[in-house]
């Protein structure tokens, strides 16, 4: 019917991401969007002080908890990344609270990818998208 229907959970804002290894600093902003239960993160420039370590990129603080049991959620990557050989993806696995970044690649298959390899130059800095469901 037309009132049950409706929209009425919308909220956008600002968020702080953190990485599990390390500090995190975003040079440009890291937004979201929330509209019923899907929520939409967007950051742009986001660099970490861990550099060299071998310690997966795994991004924090989400501003909703994803909601379990609905599958993991795939998003958008785009990174500062000196191997042109290696495709890179984020996502936010089943009964999980952060994003995990991994890579793609002939040689190596699919395999989580670590501050060293990814932030392995001055230069090493990511913007993503990823849209996932809140409880």
């Amino acid at each position: 019917t037309g009132s049950a229907n409706h929209l009425d959970d919308y909220e956008e804002g600002t968020w702080t991401p953190t990485f599990s290894s390390g500090t995190a600093t975003t040079i440009g902003q890291a937004t979201y969007t929330k509209i019923g239960r899907s929520v939409t993160l967007c950051v742009e420039n986001l660099k970490p002080s861990d550099t060299t370590s071998g310690n997966t990129v795994q991004i924090q603080s989400l501003p909703f908890a994803p909601a379990s049991g609905v599958g993991g959620s795939m998003g958008s990557i785009m990174a500062q990344y000196i191997d042109d050989d290696v495709g890179i993806s984020c996502y936010i696995p089943n009964n999980a609270s952060e994003i995990r970044i991994y890579e793609t690649s002939v040689t190596c298959g699919f395999s989580a990818l670590s501050h060293a390899g990814m932030f392995n130059n001055s230069l090493g800095a990511m913007y993503f998208t990823i849209t996932y469901f809140a409880t």
